[in-house]
């Protein structure tokens, strides 16, 4: 219903016809395949399938030509994304993951990987794979290092004002 707290559920393949998720908790959602057209909280939508909104699970996900120019993507879950969206300023896709301010890359692989320039203030990076990846200039500020492997990462320019980095590996 309404105010359904549905977080981290599994809603691939569903038919949401007529459903009322306006208050619902879909923090953590699977989704893809979906059908219907379910009412959804005002920072939410459905494109191509996906339910897509800040906090969702888009891991795997093909997003090819779809729009989140308007999308809050804060907290959004990714990897293994195909596809080229139109992405709101500040967010990129490098590797399958979405890279931008508030992204959730909780124990993402990004080993090697060139995020130059990169936003990613308030970012949950905890136990994230950063050997060797290229951090010049990369905006860290709130960001939630914990456990993080930054062996031979380059920070140059990296600005960690306010960054958790409890237990990084140098």
């Amino acid at each position: 219903g309404p105010g359904a707290n549905l977080e981290g559920a599994n809603l691939e393949g569903l038919d949401l016809t007529g459903v009322d998720l306006t208050y619902a908790n879909l923090s953590g959602v699977k989704s893809g395949w979906i059908t219907g057209n379910p009412s959804l909280p005002y920072n939410w939508t459905i494109f191509n399938g996906y339910l897509i909104g800040p906090g969702a699970n888009l891991e795997g996900a093909n997003l090819d030509w779809v729009d989140l120019t308007f999308v809050d993507l804060t907290g959004v879950k990714s990897g293994g994304i195909s596809g080229t969206p139109f992405l709101p300023n500040g967010w990129t896709i490098i590797n399958g993951y979405l890279i931008g301010p508030g992204a959730n890359l909780e124990g993402a692989n990004l080993e090697g990987l060139d995020l130059t320039g990169a936003n990613l203030m308030n970012a949950d990076l905890r136990n994230a794979n950063l050997m060797f990846a290229n951090l010049i200039g990369v905006n860290l500020i709130n960001a939630d290092l914990r456990n993080a492997n930054l062996i031979g990462a380059l920070l140059e320019g990296a600005i960690l004002d306010d960054a958790n980095l409890q237990d990084v590996i140098w």
